[in-house]
């Protein structure tokens, strides 16, 4: 449980830096270099970020999963994240029209591979430092 608080809190910073990022290029492109953002958008932002990171508690297993259990909670994840952002996207005025939806949508799409790559080059990471450690206590173990 405890390495699932900490994915939900690394998810946390991640997607609020990712929502930044579109963020500000979406409104660098639409509204332009003298575009100034509403001051309540680092609390949006970081709500964002918030709703965003909470529905990783789905990746919690008592026992490792199936590569079934995987995949289904990984589109369960992906729905629930889609869902609570464009909900909350249409409370705080993100979108009017069906057509600012869909680019929205995209956003989440794009901020979700990123989070999903950034999560597998950090596991990879780890990996790779648990079998260098592993390969160094083994050759240790050789000469000994």
């Amino acid at each position: 449980m405890r390495e699932v608080i900490k994915a939900v809190i690394t998810h946390f910073f991640v997607i609020t830096v990712a929502v930044m990022f579109v963020i500000s290029a979406q409104n660098l492109i639409i509204g332009g270099p003298d575009y100034k953002y509403p001051a309540e958008y680092p609390w949006v932002i970081m709500l964002t970020g918030l709703l965003g990171a909470l529905p990783t508690f789905l990746f919690y297993f008592k026992k490792e999963p199936t590569k079934k259990q995987f995949y289904t909670r990984v589109v369960i994840h992906f729905v629930l994240i889609t869902a609570l952002i464009l909900t909350e996207g249409r409370l705080v005025g993100w979108y009017d029209k069906f057509s600012e939806g869909v680019i929205i949508f995209v956003s989440i799409l794009a901020i979700y591979f990123f989070v999903w790559l950034f999560t597998c080059l950090m596991n990879r990471n780890i990996v790779n430092g648990i079998n260098n450690a592993l390969e160094k206590f083994n050759d240790d173990e050789t000469e000994d």
